[in-house]
């Protein structure tokens, strides 16, 4: 889907599943998003940028934001604390951050 996707000149989005949906930008860029519900609000987090991020990875990180929200954690402010930097490592790692070894 995301491979075939064509610069129109104006943004879009596709629909993937379960509120994740591949975006286009007016220059051709694309990005995988994740739509949500918080507090009857829609919030959306950028979950990466194709083709650096494949499709089975971004299906995963959409998971791991849909078990947050089950949990009751908005997947967006638990990112953004995970993502300061760790006093210990000196790093930055977020959820869905694979670890290096």
């Amino acid at each position: 889907m995301a491979r075939q996707a064509k610069s129109t000149g104006k943004p879009y989005a596709l629909a993937d599943s379960d509120g994740l949906y591949p975006c286009f930008s007016a220059i051709g860029t694309k990005a995988w998003l994740f739509r949500y519900s918080w507090f009857d609000k829609r919030e959306r987090i950028t979950l990466g940028n194709y083709p650096a991020l494949s499709l089975k990875d971004a299906r995963a990180l959409r998971d791991e934001a849909r078990s947050l929200l089950a949990k009751g954690v908005n997947p967006h402010s638990e990112r953004a604390l995970l993502a300061l930097p760790c006093a210990r490592h000196g790093s930055r790692r977020g959820w869905g951050a694979r670890p290096r070894h």
